[in-house]
């Protein structure tokens, strides 16, 4: 009587075991294998009880499902070559002996497919304990999300102050003065160049000067100012805009550009982006705003815009931030002009705005 396969496939699974390990190079190659990834990846995963766990079910796994499959196919090949058992007949023959009868072969029923299903049952659980594993692995390595605040990106802030003033500007020795000059032909950047709209107007180590001078043109005496009134209805002045532009940014602001507006009689108004040197926080440029136009069409306002682009140093985007102005009664944000340029300058003094 054989035992059942169930105790047969178990019985050479358990007492084969370790001649199989021994004999079965992979088997002594998966565990230390499991052991060494481990070791090699400790620094990319958290020290957690499943970082080592899930790869040894791996490995585990891997042993058994391998050794499983060798005990079924060893057991069916002992069943293949069994012997039919013999039995002795209760029936004697005529001479007295025992007969020997040959028995049917006493093979269990659907044997392979049995010990073969016993191995398929085992992969099963196999392969549960490994998906488990892996859910358990993955929530021990995964990452935790990223706690820290984020920077606030730095706050611009830019005060923009203008006092009227009186041509000639004194410059004291040594010191420089930086003049913007409103005429069409002046306020168009060059895309060939790169250079700014300021003009800078530097008196001597030991001398001051007054801009301008008189190689720079002339005054109008009485009599142009008269004709000019009586023709063109319009008056001279001498007045120029004398602006600080401050940074109270936590930064430095590498490009600041704002926009000066120009309104001409015909009711239409002109954009001119006015680029700026860099500021860093605390920092401010004062310069000059001085009206070129003697004849022509004279504007009757010029402005700041109420905002300025700029760029924050260590940033690729341009802002759009308000351009704050001092708070004063008089005169407000930029420089009033209704009247032409009592000095007459050489060459530029007509002024075409919608050219």
């Amino acid at each position: 009587m054989h035992p059942s396969l169930f105790l047969r496939f178990w019985g050479r699974f358990f007492g084969d075991f370790m001649k199989t390990v021994k004999d079965d190079k992979m088997s002594w190659a998966a565990i230390p294998a499991t052991l060494v990834w481990f070791l090699v990846n400790r620094k990319d995963v958290k020290l957690d009880i499943w970082t080592i766990i899930g790869p040894l079910v791996f490995g585990a796994s891997f042993v058994v499902c391998q050794h499983a499959l060798s005990a079924a196919r060893s057991v069916v090949r002992d069943i293949k070559t069994e012997p039919i058992e013999e039995r002795r007949s209760p029936i004697l023959d005529r001479w007295g002996d025992e007969v020997v009868v040959s028995g049917s072969d006493q093979s269990p029923p659907y044997y392979e497919l049995r010990l073969y299903g016993i191995f398929v049952i085992v992969l099963f659980v196999c392969l549960t304990a490994c998906v488990l594993s892996v859910d358990k692995y993955r929530i021990a390595t995964k990452e935790e999300p990223n706690t820290i605040t984020p920077i606030a990106p730095i706050s611009v802030s830019l005060l923009m102050a203008c006092n009227w003033s009186h041509l000639p500007i004194h410059i004291p020795e040594a010191s420089t003065a930086h003049i913007l000059k409103v005429h069409p032909g002046l306020l168009k950047l060059n895309p060939n160049f790169n250079s700014g709209l300021f003009e800078d107007i530097t008196s001597a180590d030991d001398k001051a000067l007054d801009w301008p001078s008189n190689g720079d043109g002339k005054w109008m005496n009485f009599k142009e100012m008269q004709n000019l009134m009586i023709k063109d209805h319009v008056l001279a002045d001498s007045l120029v805009d004398n602006c600080t532009l401050r940074s109270y940014t936590n930064g430095t602001l590498e490009d600041i550009a704002p926009t000066l507006l120009v309104d001409t009689p015909d009711k239409k108004r002109h954009f001119y982006p006015i680029p700026f040197d860099p500021l860093i926080s605390g920092t401010s440029f004062s310069f000059y705003v001085v009206n070129m136009c003697t004849r022509g069409t004279l504007p009757d306002l010029v402005q700041w815009d109420d905002f300025a682009k700029v760029r924050v140093l260590g940033e690729n985007k341009v802002r759009r931030v308000p351009l704050n102005f001092q708070k004063r009664s008089w005169p407000p944000n930029g420089l009033m002009i209704g009247e032409a340029s009592s000095f007459v300058w050489n060459g530029i003094g007509s002024c075409q705005w919608g050219n």
